[in-house]
């Protein structure tokens, strides 16, 4: 099994939260890592992170991923949640 490595994505969606009996409920997360990679971060329990962690839309996070073995698409990591570290927000022209 992978080991979880540690890489900077810049979020720029998130799903509505689905509730799920494996997870509790999960968020699917996409995003784009500083080389240019685009990236699908699932599952993330998203409503249970603690305040400190979690990070909006066109926000930069630092998260522990590894590929996911149980879906195909070479986007799809499993992030480590307790791995998040919030950084700095991108400014948009819309303001969101």
């Amino acid at each position: 099994m992978s080991e979880y490595v540690n890489h900077r994505v810049l979020i720029f969606g998130k799903t509505y939260p689905e509730p799920s009996t494996k997870y509790l409920e999960t968020v699917c997360t996409g995003g784009i890592t500083e080389d240019g990679r685009l990236i699908r971060l699932y599952p993330l329990s998203f409503r249970y992170l603690h305040e400190q962690v979690k990070f909006t839309k066109w926000q930069w996070i630092e998260v522990g991923l590894k590929k996911a073995t149980d879906d195909p698409r070479p986007e799809s990591f499993r992030p480590d949640e307790t791995t998040i570290k919030p950084g700095a927000k991108v400014e948009t022209k819309r303001g969101d």
